[in-house]
């Protein structure tokens, strides 16, 4: 079956045909306009020419039109619900169905992660297996669950995102409105936003060093694989067994 595909990113929108051994046809990237109009305008057009590119190559007409997109959204009604890294003209909207009245074709939309776990356990790193975990580290922060073969949706198709558990009570709120968490700490957007706030400790003070002596942390740091240890300051292992550390301070204290 030959499916004509959108990847609709908060920077970049891809397109493709896929053919039924998984190969990709007519591939092209642009980047992702804010407003509503002006988008579905884009996907569009640019799904437009990876199918007539496609077709010039001599791959066969596409059967449905696969959209992955960042959640939160509703893939049972093919709309999104309130995607922090899209423009808030996108929420609600019905975005399946606006681009499958466009091009002709039965329209699916479904969560980026989700889309990516079931290529790897297809196509790529998972292929052969039956449960596995997958991440993804771009603008956000997110990830999908594959048990038994079959994706965790949960009750509200949420199951899975990985990018909105809190990790640090006191860190910056994420996107979502929600606690500080695993997005707001480690995804591209939070990169982006140390970076214009310059060199520096974490309260964004001038200078190349922090007060623990070490720079200013990025993405390839501890801050990456122990959010909230690391925050421009030293590795602090004791935070690792809070509870363990102030029972020794406690009996030391009780002790003098």
């Amino acid at each position: 079956m030959t499916v004509l595909a959108l990847d609709l990113g908060a920077s970049r929108v891809r397109t493709a045909v896929v053919l039924d051994d998984g190969t990709l046809a007519g591939r092209r990237t642009a980047r992702t306009p804010r407003p509503l109009a002006e988008l579905v305008d884009r996907c569009a057009h640019e799904l437009r020419l990876s199918l007539a590119a496609a077709r010039d190559h001599g791959a066969s007409d596409p059967t449905a039109l696969s959209i992955s997109a960042p959640g939160p959204l509703d893939a049972r009604r093919g709309i999104f619900l309130d995607p922090p890294n899209l423009d808030p003209s996108l929420w609600r909207f019905p975005l399946a169905a606006r681009l499958g009245e466009e091009l002709g074709l039965p329209a699916l939309l479904e969560r980026d992660t989700q889309v990516a776990a079931l290529g790897e356990g297809a196509f790529g790193a998972a292929r052969g297996l039956t449960d596995y975990v997958y991440l993804t580290v771009s603008t956000g922060v997110g990830g999908a669950i594959v048990s038994d073969g079959r994706l965790l949706r949960g009750p509200d198709g949420l199951a899975g995102e990985l990018g909105h558990m809190t990790i640090d009570v006191n860190g910056p709120v994420c996107g979502w409105r929600a606690r500080p968490s695993r997005g707001a700490r480690v995804g591209h957007g939070h990169r982006q936003r140390r970076s214009r706030r310059g060199p520096g400790n974490r309260n964004g003070e001038p200078g190349g060093r922090s007060r623990g002596g070490r720079r200013a942390m990025g993405a390839r740091d501890h801050g990456a694989r122990a959010p909230g240890l690391c925050r421009g300051r030293r590795f602090d292992r004791r935070r690792l067994q809070p509870a363990a550390h102030h029972r020794r301070r406690g009996s030391r204290g009780r002790a003098g």
